[in-house]
């Protein structure tokens, strides 16, 4: 689920460290988080299917995890799309409008999984590290 929003936001990393221009990673807490797992959080699907929930929480939160994934699903189409225009026309020579929805794309699937591991903390009541 969150492979390839992690592969997607690190070509937005790629791209904009090529620019040269400064961005903080948004990444870096989730990085420092796997580093120092504690007993308090999941790491892989293999713990979560173990892991004990809650039907009323559980029953609170599926309308907003299937949202959620509807728009991750929308962004990731969103975003190859603006991919391949950005091939037909060429890095260079590639209007700024298409340059606009990649970058619009990006920011909504890393706002999607900021949502999903908030949505999932809440149902495992455990943080949620998510492994590159």
């Amino acid at each position: 689920m969150f492979g390839e929003a992690q592969k997607i936001l690190q070509e937005r990393r790629e791209r904009r460290a090529s620019k040269n221009i400064n961005v903080q990673d948004s990444n870096k807490d989730s990085h420092q988080a796997s580093n120092n797992r504690s007993s308090e959080s999941i790491g892989s699907i293999n713990e979560a299917m173990s892991t004990q929930i809650s039907e009323n929480i559980l029953k609170n939160e599926i309308s907003e995890l299937e949202h959620l994934l509807k728009l991750k699903d929308t962004y990731s189409k969103r975003y190859q799309l603006a991919k391949e225009k950005i091939s037909i026309y060429g890095t260079l020579d590639t209007p700024y409008k298409v340059l606009h929805e990649l970058e619009e794309a990006e920011e909504g699937i890393e706002d999607v999984v900021t949502k999903l591991k908030s949505t999932l903390a809440k149902i495992y009541n455990k943080e949620i590290v998510v492994n590159n």
